[in-house]
């Protein structure tokens, strides 16, 4: 499935996220947003991403030889009961507050019809 190219920058310039994939599916899906990150201080800084209003563990990668854009999540969809969710992107300090999101697209899940019921 393609990725999803954006441009969408969180309102402190930490986080400018370029592409996600997918843009739909089921829960359980891996879902995995490339980002530019851009961070000054000495202090450790942590990110996730958030599904709906759901912060999901997250793994993050450094991709070698790139310059910009260089930071890759991966993390799955929860289950959810709605049709769409917003996706975002977090800045976590070492006290786990947010100090930058950028949302920046939805994630559309997939309706699953149960089977009829035979008599």
């Amino acid at each position: 499935m393609p990725s999803t190219l954006i441009s969408s920058h969180s309102p402190n310039n930490m986080i400018h996220i370029l592409e996600f994939t997918p843009k739909e599916g089921e829960a359980d899906v891996p879902i995995t947003v490339r980002l530019h990150f851009n961070h000054s201080s000495s202090e450790n800084v942590y990110l996730r991403l958030v599904v709906g209003s759901t912060p999901m563990p997250t793994r993050v990668r450094e991709l070698p030889d790139v310059v910009y854009g260089r930071w890759q999540l991966y993390a799955t969809a929860p289950a959810s009961t709605l049709e769409k969710v917003l996706l975002s992107v977090e800045a976590l300090n070492k006290h786990s507050q947010v100090i930058d999101k950028a949302t920046f697209g939805e994630f559309s899940y997939w309706i699953s019809h149960s089977p009829s019921n035979y008599s």
